[in-house]
């Protein structure tokens, strides 16, 4: 069985009973949510890299999986296609 580590957002009466039986969980949370951010950028920044890395054409090259730490494929698609979104509306493009 486990426990949950913080209670749903949305339920300010199951907040309170947190509040009273488990002071201190705000404490852990705010911590947890904190470090899960870093965690992030670090991620992405990772991934940044590896973008970024040098572009090598599999037609050309000869390519033996063992010896590759990481491989990026990056694919175009449409925002819109036909009369639907496949992306968000309002989602900015990036270079």
């Amino acid at each position: 069985m486990a426990f949950a580590h913080h209670p749903p957002d949305c339920a300010s009466g199951l907040i309170r009973l947190w509040d009273c039986y488990l002071p201190n969980w705000r404490k852990y949370y705010s911590n947890a949510v904190v470090t899960e951010a870093k965690k992030n950028e670090e991620f992405v920044a990772s991934l940044r890299q590896i973008e970024s890395g040098e572009e090598v054409n599999p037609r050309t090259t000869s390519m033996d999986t063992i010896d590759l730490n990481s491989v990026s494929m990056t694919r175009m698609i449409r925002k819109r296609k036909g009369s639907w979104y496949q992306l968000p509306k309002d989602l900015a493009h990036e270079n």
